[in-house]
């Protein structure tokens, strides 16, 4: 199978098994995709050069984030003042890499191989930190500081209250505090604060932004164990302060902050139009319309009457001709109405095409031998989202 941009260039050819390549239709072949690390890295490994192309190589890796935290106190009363909290949760994220597939698809005319990309992401960052003394305040400079918040991540804090204590106006016992700053807008924060033993310990959350002039956004200063609160984390600098109103107490924080899922302006609708005719018919399958992927992945579609060879064309936004890519594919043997259709994008094709998009969607439809459209499909790269 042969791939065109749509201006004249061409695609190389797709994933080759090391050697000698795939069976494959068409004489350029890429390297094989090797499986990267997960974790903080992924590694890029180079395939073997192939002589023809394995085809229909697939799979999503996985994006990930999880959150940090947030919170301060000064001294304060027993009451506080309510207020919203943070919140959010770690995204679940994970890795693979695809697998080269039979082929039924020549990339060409490109004879040479590209080296493959593994699979891999950057997981949710979890930071174990202790308490460092003296943080009893009374001002910011006297409080720990956890640092800017830009990443989603996890800070799980460890301490004790040395000593606990209120006269009925104020705290008198050892304060434990906190500042942080959250980078962006957007995101939410979550906090957990749990501790050992019957001691009654509260905890005061401030906004920081006014060094002089704390303002208590959470407070809890009843017997609730845990404390926990979750919310909107606006950009700023935070603070939080634990006391104890009684007895000495071993407390561990949890605060989770999650970063803002960029989200594009553009609709998660195609204006891309269907134009069924002849008696074909494709039905996309993957990716889902309005999907965040991350590449490589799998575009899949079936088809029933529709001649082959069929062009699966990518699009940027805006879709226009000089701003897309397609691939061939060909059916082959398969039964002219059962026929599945698979092939795979990749970061390497959309810069290589010159495929760009001005609000974050990118299209894909597909079109028959005789020129019959099937539905169009948007996606999105993660994590950006779509309406």
């Amino acid at each position: 199978m042969t791939v065109v941009c749509s201006s004249g260039g061409a695609r190389t050819g797709d994933m080759g098994a090391s050697g000698a390549g795939g069976s494959s239709t068409g004489t350029g072949g890429r390297a094989g995709r090797a499986g990267g690390g997960g974790g903080l890295g992924g590694a890029d490994a180079g395939g073997g050069a192939g002589v023809g192309g394995v085809a229909d190589e697939g799979g999503v890796p996985g994006a990930s984030d999880g959150g940090g935290g947030a919170g301060l106190g000064g001294v304060a009363s027993v009451s506080g003042a309510p207020g919203a909290g943070g919140g959010g949760g770690p995204e679940v994220g994970g890795d693979s890499a695809g697998a080269g597939g039979a082929a039924d698809e020549g990339r060409g005319p490109g004879a040479g191989a590209a080296a493959g990309r593994g699979g891999g992401g950057t997981g949710p960052q979890t930071a174990q930190v202790a308490e460092a003394e003296p943080n009893n305040g009374p001002t910011l400079a006297g409080l720990q500081d956890l640092g800017t918040f830009d990443v989603s991540k996890t800070i799980v804090l460890t301490g004790k209250l040395s000593t606990g204590g209120n006269d009925g106006a104020m705290y008198t016992g050892d304060y434990d505090g906190f500042v942080f700053t959250v980078a962006a807008a957007g995101g939410t924060l979550a906090l957990n604060a749990d501790w050992a033993g019957a001691a009654d310990v509260d905890l005061v959350f401030y906004n920081a932004n006014d060094a002089n002039n704390l303002t208590p956004v959470f407070a809890e200063g009843a017997t609730v164990k845990p404390i926990q609160t979750n919310g909107p984390a606006p950009a700023g600098k935070f603070a939080f302060v634990l006391f104890s109103k009684d007895l000495p107490a071993d407390w561990t924080v949890t605060l989770t902050y999650t970063k803002p899922v960029p989200t594009t302006d553009g609709s998660c609708t195609s204006p891309l139009q269907e134009s069924a005719t002849g008696g074909c018919e494709f039905t996309p399958i993957t990716p889902a319309n309005g999907a965040s992927v991350v590449l490589p992945v799998e575009i899949g579609f079936s088809s029933c009457g529709c001649e082959t060879p069929v062009k699966v064309f990518v699009y940027g936004n805006p879709p226009t001709s000089q701003n897309s890519f397609y691939i061939e594919k060909i059916r082959g043997s398969a039964p002219l109405c059962s026929w599945t259709g698979r092939t795979s994008i990749t970061q390497e094709d959309l810069t290589q095409f010159g495929i760009t998009s001005d609000n974050g969607l990118y299209h894909w439809q597909i079109q028959s031998w005789h020129g019959s459209l099937g539905p169009a499909r948007t996606f999105t790269l993660a994590p950006t989202v779509c309406k």
